[in-house]
């Protein structure tokens, strides 16, 4: 049977289900639930997208990713080549991991939106240790829709819960009583969910007004064509080490604005890992890739670097 083409926006924001294949369990125990959200952590990291929500269940998982600019497929590529690795290392096995290629479906209206999270945190209720109780679910986004701190920083509640309400506050308990209501509608599909209850919101109940045809909250979408002199300005001024010395010199002093340079450039211009690694002295695509993932490290384990990706963009856009 031959594949559909994917709709697919550069811009766009999706609801993204993998599963597992006949020959392996996706997660064969829950460290490898954890696992994989941290290996979206560093995909994240290299491409700047957006999860507004997700659902790891034991054979398939969901996710609603903003994908920020960038190509939704080389998003869910990487991931996936992130996972495979770290699985087939861990349980000594090798070969192909999902099922087929990831389902992807445009997502094109706040209310579709607001609809399609509802719909992924109801998946738990199936588990029976879940089913009365299922916004517990540990490996579920809805414990931050309802004010729990994400250690991992995945999550981005707020844009999802503006389409309710200006005020946290409000927004928060209006999410928490769609969920509550649509948990025993039997819909096959987000679209199908009944969203028009009156919300209740200090003892007075509010009729909610969404738009079904586009986005309303507006959305800043990632700015990705900065010049390669902008980037080389601001490592410069970062690190203190002139760009004649970390694009030439292949040594330990100067590995760390090597690695920054990578990951900037393949988050916010269009060039590709040839052009990258040939502007670094002419090395391989997988040394770039090397160096990328020495920069995600960076971010993500070293507090003078935690910010590095945002600075450069609010002081450079």
């Amino acid at each position: 049977m031959s594949r559909h083409a994917r709709i697919t926006d550069i811009n766009g924001i999706y609801h993204i289900v993998i599963k597992q294949s006949k020959s392996k369990p996706l997660f064969p125990n829950e460290s490898d639930k954890k696992k994989l959200l941290e290996k979206i952590t560093e995909s994240k990291t290299k491409y700047q997208f957006k999860v507004y929500s997700y659902c790891l269940m034991d054979t398939h998982a969901h996710f609603i990713i903003d994908s920020n600019g960038e190509e939704i497929s080389d998003i869910m590529k990487n991931i996936n080549l992130r996972y495979s690795k770290y699985y087939n290392k861990e349980h000594n096995t090798d070969g192909k991991l999902l099922k087929e290629r990831f389902f992807s479906e445009l997502i094109t209206s706040d209310e579709y939106l607001l609809k399609a999270s509802l719909y992924i945190h109801a998946n738990p209720k199936d588990m029976i240790r879940y089913s009365t109780n299922p916004a517990s679910y540990k490996y579920s986004s809805m414990r931050f829709y309802l004010g729990e701190k994400d250690e991992l920083e995945i999550i981005d509640t707020s844009f999802i819960l503006s389409i309710l309400s200006k005020k946290i506050l409000y927004a928060t308990e209006s999410y928490a009583q769609l969920f509550e209501y649509t948990l025993e509608q039997k819909a096959t599909h987000f679209k199908d969910l009944d969203i028009s209850i009156p919300i209740k919101i200090k003892n007075q109940y509010i009729k909610l007004d969404i738009d079904d045809m586009e986005f309303e909250v507006t959305r800043s979408i990632l700015k990705r064509n900065f010049e390669v002199e902008e980037i080389l300005a601001f490592i410069e001024q970062e690190t203190g080490i002139s760009r004649n010395s970390f694009l030439i010199k292949d040594s330990r002093e100067v590995k760390i604005p090597k690695a920054i340079f990578a990951l900037l450039m393949g988050i916010y211009t269009r060039k590709s890992s040839y052009e990258i690694g040939h502007i670094l002295g002419n090395i391989s695509i997988e040394q770039v890739s090397s160096l990328c993932n020495d920069g995600i490290s960076l971010v993500l384990n070293k507090l003078d670097y935690k910010n590095i990706i945002e600075k450069f963009y609010n002081q450079t856009k």
